[in-house]
């Protein structure tokens, strides 16, 4: 952790994030920090170390004083050296949004089986099922059938993660518009570069030859609005909007360049041409036939070559006819001019083309569509591009320069940009570019076992590519929401590595289980994948949870399902040792209705474990039943010792036991205060009895008493008076004292012969 010295100047971040001027990591300052201002050379001197522990789950940690070992403790330079300074990381994931996590989650469904069991590796490659006998080679035609199904399965993925972008941006762009949020704004405009970068790579790569034009059409109207609303109003400002010299000279041009031939058409139709008849004839043809061979053009042409040449014929035709056309007025000579050089923009000419273009995307789309739409000429139409209109790098938007990488090919620089506009997204977009088989030319595979067995590790040798390296990041990222938990394990359970199923297993066991379905989640992840020791785990911290909540039946079915029979019996056994001590059942109704019932519980789980372990308490519980029915009383009076008290005593002493509860002195004490005349004859009984008993008790352990004791007598005062001398104690003073005495050794006695049973 970095010590920064009061006037050490930092840089930030796009996101205002605090940046170290010469490492360039993310600074995170401590609230109220140990160190005070200026006070970093005597720190440097003291030798006390600033260092730190992170939460193993999420982003939070805690900060400490250490010290040298060489280094005298006892001084102290700092006020508070045991203080803990809690802090919060910077999350890597740049949006906490609710509308993004459900992108996240949307993410996933859509890549899933795509992850799963790493498909996405060589996908359009070879078949790579297993064959057996006699390996017949796949011939061309299943082979061609083969990977166009799979491309189609790629394409149909892509479209749904354009989709899904799309409808996220236009919701935190509603949402910002409502709060006006900056932080908000700085991510959408992140969103947007990753949507420009991934629209081309949906156009280039992951569409059928007829979708092409439509999605480059999309893709480049997406970058930037043009031409604008304002030239539009501008246009149709003029009561005769065709004589405004704006719409042909740089309104249809923009339209018709940038594929939107609708809005042409339309533009056309609006501005009133049609009074060209009366006067301009062959103007107003020339322009009905635009219209037409505008809305001729098929956005599917990239299907078959042909058909495009034969549109192409056509406005060549049209082109060369042109020269025919004469226009009387000389006004009306803008619009022949400029539907002319239309004309040779649409019929693929290069310079007109350029001429008529204002940025390297335009060029490339107005080639795209009026050269040859052709998905084996796009290579050379964005260079030609890029010649004359070249990206300055040192200050172009990162989405032209990851355009830039993408055209190129340089796949690794693509994917950094990318990373470095959202960590979560990238990942995705890796996969698609490996499974098209775009890294085919990086050698992406990872051996780390050298590096292993240099440092004296003893790890598997497992290879990753970049993909399983963002897929892992980002489960990561994952795992510190709670929301997007079941998509970090989830790709965690799809890559179904040695690393990710270590992860799941020191994961889960922190999990909060708020519900039984969270549990019931945790546990199926681990019977998938066959963690046991993990399952006991989880089950064991979400029983003590709801042990400690009094929760006690849940709490001991999970103990018992867990396996540790220990754990079980502990608990088990406090259970009987805290009703032993206070003379009462547990305040948990389901487990003593289950016991006292006659009657089967069939949708209960019992185990059989907790049924023996619960044995003990269970005739507890019953002995309580009888007491409270005075079964007791009558079964018990024969064993009264004559020698030691009255029968009469005896059964005073009995009644006191019976009667006897946590509060029962308590009411005693306040009988006692009340006015003899208020209290009732069951009231004044009871008194009575206390009185007596206590009386007894004194008399019974007094030093006069205990002389006459014969030590053969098996007496039930020098028994307890030898318990009591181990253990350097004397007699209670009091009944109370001698009740809660004599619970605690009978719960100690039968608890230690229980668990020496094997």
């Amino acid at each position: 952790m970095a010590i920064l010295e009061e006037e050490e100047s930092v840089t930030m971040d796009q996101g205002g994030i605090e940046l170290d001027p010469v490492s360039n990591v993310p600074i995170k300052r401590l609230i109220d920090a140990p160190i005070p201002v200026g006070g970093v050379d005597n720190w440097l001197k003291t030798g006390r170390d600033l260092k730190f522990e992170l939460n193993p789950v999420d982003n939070s940690g805690i900060a400490y004083i250490s010290s040298n070992p060489n280094v005298d403790k006892s001084k102290k330079c700092f006020p508070e050296e045991s203080k803990l300074y809690p802090f919060q990381l910077t999350d890597s994931m740049n949006d906490n949004s609710d509308e993004f996590f459900n992108f996240l989650k949307n993410c996933f469904k859509n890549f899933e089986e795509l992850i799963k069991n790493k498909d996405y590796h060589n996908f359009l490659g070879q078949n790579k099922e297993v064959q057996f006998g006699v390996i017949i080679e796949e011939d061309i035609e299943t082979k061609n059938a083969r990977l166009e199904e799979r491309q189609l399965i790629l394409n149909g993925i892509m479209s749904r993660l354009s989709s899904d972008l799309d409808n996220l941006i236009n919701q935190k762009s509603l949402k910002i518009e409502e709060q006006q949020d900056s932080e908000a704004s700085h991510n959408l405009a992140q969103l947007v570069d990753i949507m420009h970068i991934t629209n081309l790579i949906h156009a280039i790569y992951f569409s059928k030859p007829s979708e092409k034009i439509g999605l480059l059409t999309i893709w480049i109207n997406k970058i930037e609005i043009e031409p604008s609303v304002e030239v539009l109003k501008e246009i149709m400002s003029f009561e005769k909007p065709y004589k405004n010299p704006l719409l042909w000279n740089y309104y249809i041009k923009k339209l018709v360049s940038r594929g939107l031939f609708q809005q042409a058409i339309n533009t056309l139709k609006e501005s009133k041409f049609e009074e060209l008849e009366q006067n301009e004839n062959d103007l107003f043809l020339v322009i009905e036939d635009l219209i037409s061979i505008l809305n001729s053009y098929q956005t599917q042409f990239g299907t078959e070559n042909f058909e495009f040449i034969e549109w192409k014929q056509k406005c060549c035709e049209f082109r060369d006819n042109f020269v025919n056309v004469k226009v009387k007025e000389t006004e009306n000579l803008v619009i022949k001019d400029n539907i002319h050089e239309l004309l040779v923009i649409m019929t693929g000419l290069q310079s007109a083309i350029i001429k008529n273009s204002t940025s390297w995307y335009e060029c490339f789309v107005t080639k795209y569509l009026f050269e040859l739409p052709s998905e084996t000429l796009i290579s050379q139409y964005l260079y030609t591009s890029l010649e004359n209109f070249p990206i300055n790098e040192t200050v172009s938007d990162t989405w032209s320069q990851c355009c830039l990488d993408l055209i190129k090919g340089n796949y690794l620089n693509l994917i950094r940009k990318i990373e470095n506009l959202d960590k979560s997204i990238v990942a995705y977009l890796s996969i698609l570019l490996e499974a098209k088989g775009l890294y085919g030319d990086y050698d992406f595979i990872l051996s780390m076992q050298e590096e292993f067995d240099n440092l004296g590790l003893n790890e598997a040798k497992e290879s990753q590519t970049i993909s399983e390296l963002l897929l892992n990041d980002h489960a990561l990222e994952c795992l510190c929401h709670r929301d997007l938990t079941p998509v970090g394990i989830g790709i965690l359970m799809c890559l179904n590595s040695a690393k990710s199923r270590l992860i799941i297993s020191q994961y889960l066991p922190h999990y909060e289980c708020k519900t039984n379905d969270d549990l019931e989640w945790c546990m199926s992840i681990c019977a998938k994948l066959s963690l046991g020791s993990t399952a006991s785990s989880v089950l064991k911290v979400n029983a003590s949870k709801l042990f400690t909540q009094g929760n006690l039946f849940e709490s001991l079915v999970l103990f018992a399902k867990s396996g540790d029979l220990k754990v079980l019996k502990d608990k088990c056994w406090l259970i009987l040792e805290n009703s032993l001590v206070k003379n009462a059942s547990v305040k948990d109704d389901l487990i003593n209705s289950l016991i006292l019932s006659d009657k089967k519980f069939q949708d209960i789980d019992f185990p059989a474990n907790l049924r023996q372990c619960l044995a003990p308490y269970a005739l507890f519980l019953l002995f309580l039943q009888k007491k409270n029915k005075k079964i007791i009383k009558r079964e018990n009076q024969d064993y009264y010792n004559k020698s030691l008290v009255s029968q009469e005593d005896f059964i005073k002493i009995i009644e006191l036991i019976e009667n006897f509860e946590d509060n029962f002195v308590d009411l005693i004490k306040q009988f006692k205060k009340k006015n003899p005349v208020n209290l009732t004859q069951k009231e004044k009984n009871l008194i009575i009895q206390f009185d007596d008993c206590q009386s007894l008790y004194e008399f019974a352990v007094c030093d006069e008493t205990l002389s006459k004791i014969s030590n053969s007598e098996k007496d039930w005062r020098l028994i307890l008076l030898e318990t009591l001398n181990d253990q350097h104690k004397k007699f209670p003073e009091t009944l109370e004292e001698l009740i809660l005495l004599y619970r605690k050794c009978i719960n100690r006695e039968l608890s230690y012969a229980f668990l020496q049973q094997k």
